[in-house]
């Protein structure tokens, strides 16, 4: 970029008493920078009298006594960055890295278009996602190859999950009874089923033998993923998820990372004459150990073009209007750039369950409150890997089970209710029979925008 010429030597002298520009100030620096070399002091018998005294007393490497030969135009610590991004761009030419060099940084440099501080940034993007997308290409460890996971469903409670070990769960994603919301025939003479207590403190007890469960059985690098709504039936709503939460964490089990918002697009209508209806529900993040928990942050690669630079955009604050900083176009798109055209970063967007589908696989398919798999997605992807096993401790008609292996995911699921556990028997195999034909074209239907 800056080449070993004469004129780069006249460039130096003519400007010497005049302001120089951004371009000039460059060529300049990067004539005593090489005056130096790298090994400071080296070359000094180039230097006049007067500037030698000039950096006689300067301490510091050959960048900051360059910045003090220039009068101070620029720091030592900006010659620093300018010649780290031109070291950069030539060895990218050498090695025919075509995709660093087409970034111009050293001429948007030399055409002051951005400072010497964004370049330096640039490049460390650059190089940050470069290397994120080499690690992403070689593991490969998001989209599974072929359908070989296994399943287990078992047709009892979860309050003993005396078939699976402890410390073996990656994931557990579930959606227990809400409080006094639905029915769902699993009453018995000697006990009410959960949801069906009479105060939000007795449902939240029935609730916790599972959740101790959930605890022994989940890994410590682990994550439970837990759906509830709040509906308030009559008229108010307790909070039951705070009290659940709460308890969770007074008794040492989960500790709350993050509250998902599920935006339910076709909510059941109910009336509400005082008060809005709601039209959302919650996805609690829990683990154990809120410090070392697996989370990768899912991102789909942009294959088919260059990174590049794109210009700043208008900031509005209290000292009016200004551009912001030119940033590099990041190489990938995140996972709520593609699932159901997401906005928000903790908002999923999801209607309720395909049950036409349902009733191609049982015509007799009958259940109060079939969620739909995609809901799965986010946590399974971020927090676990293909061949790791997958909990849903009320897994219902299985939906949970359906999302973890058509992700190539291995699935335990306890179902209390005879109905939906045989109906969940033959979803599984109905739902992902085609996935070792199709293993490529049926993962891209989830994640398509």
């Amino acid at each position: 970029m800056l080449g070993n010429t004469a004129s780069e030597d006249l460039v130096f002298n003519y400007n010497i008493h005049r302001v120089k520009t951004q371009a000039e100030i460059i060529y300049e620096s990067q004539y005593y920078v090489k005056v130096f070399g790298s090994n400071q002091g080296k070359r000094t018998d180039l230097l006049s009298d007067d500037e030698k005294a000039k950096i006689e007393n300067i301490e510091g490497d050959r960048f900051d006594k360059v910045a003090a030969l220039m009068g101070d135009t620029l720091s030592g610590q900006t010659l620093r960055r300018i010649h780290k991004v031109i070291e950069a761009q030539e060895a990218a030419k050498e090695e025919g890295n075509t995709e660093l060099v087409n970034l111009q940084l050293v001429e948007k440099l030399i055409g002051d278009e951005i400072s010497a501080a964004n370049a330096e940034n640039l490049l460390k993007k650059y190089k940050k996602y470069s290397q994120e997308r080499k690690e992403q290409k070689d593991e490969k460890e998001i989209k599974p190859n072929n359908l070989d996971s296994t399943y287990q469903l078992y047709n009892k409670s979860s309050e003993k999950m005396d078939e699976v070990e402890s410390d073996s769960i990656q994931v557990v994603f579930s959606s227990p009874p809400y409080f006094q919301a639905r029915d769902y025939e699993n009453s018995t003479d000697e006990k009410i089923e959960i949801g069906h207590e009479k105060t939000p403190e007795e449902f939240v007890e029935s609730l916790m033998p599972h959740f101790r469960e959930v605890h022994r059985v989940l890994k410590n690098t682990g994550s439970f993923f837990m759906n509830f709504g709040e509906y308030g039936f009559k008229q108010y709503s307790p909070l039951v998820s705070n009290m659940l939460i709460l308890r969770l964490h007074q008794e040492g089990l989960f500790k709350c990372i993050n509250e998902i918002i599920l935006f339910k697009s076709n909510m059941k209508p109910i009336t509400c004459k005082k008060r809005l209806m709601r039209s959302y529900e919650k996805i609690y993040h829990l683990v154990k150990d809120h410090k070392n928990y697996t989370y990768k942050p899912f991102k789909i690669w942009r294959e088919d073009e260059e990174m590049k630079i794109v210009h700043g955009f208008n900031n509005r604050g209290v000292n009016g209007t200004n551009m912001s900083k030119p940033t590099l176009q990041k190489p990938y798109k995140n996972f709520r750039d593609f699932i159901d055209l997401q906005i928000y970063e903790d908002v999923i967007k999801s209607s309720g369950a395909n049950t036409a589908m349902y009733k191609k696989i049982d015509a007799d398919f009958d259940h109060p409150a079939p969620y739909d798999s995609k809901i799965c997605m986010l946590g399974l992807l971020c927090c676990s890997s293909p061949k790791d096993t997958v909990l849903d401790m009320f897994s219902g008609t299985a939906s949970t089970g359906e999302a973890a292996l058509m992700l190539g995911r291995n699935y335990i699921g306890y179902e209390l209710n005879p109905s939906y556990h045989s109906f969940a028997t033959k979803r599984l195999p109905f739902m992902t029979e085609g996935y070792n034909r199709e293993a490529v074209e049926n993962f891209e239907l989830l994640k398509c925008e």
